[in-house]
């Protein structure tokens, strides 16, 4: 008969991992929006931890007032979104 083997998750390990590889994903889609909705656009990726969960965010946005008015006439981070 076979015998009964209890598995247990390293749960601070496997947050890790999900949390690299969803960075693997977020960074480069960032990149690529912010690059094209062109001059004044940043990208950037952020760890929140607190408690019993972390995830990691990108975020796009304006850097200069030229690319602030620009987003704010044409919806240009939300139009290179999709």
């Amino acid at each position: 008969m076979a015998k009964k083997v209890k598995v247990f998750i390293n749960r601070p390990e496997l947050t890790e991992i999900m949390n690299e590889c969803a960075r693997e994903i977020c960074e480069p889609l960032a990149t690529d929006i912010s690059l094209a909705c062109g001059v004044g656009y940043e990208s950037d990726l952020h760890d929140f931890r607190g408690g019993r969960r972390s995830r990691s965010v990108a975020s796009v946005y304006t850097e200069t007032p030229e690319a602030m008015v620009d987003n704010m006439k044409n919806n240009t981070i939300l139009r290179n979104l999709q």
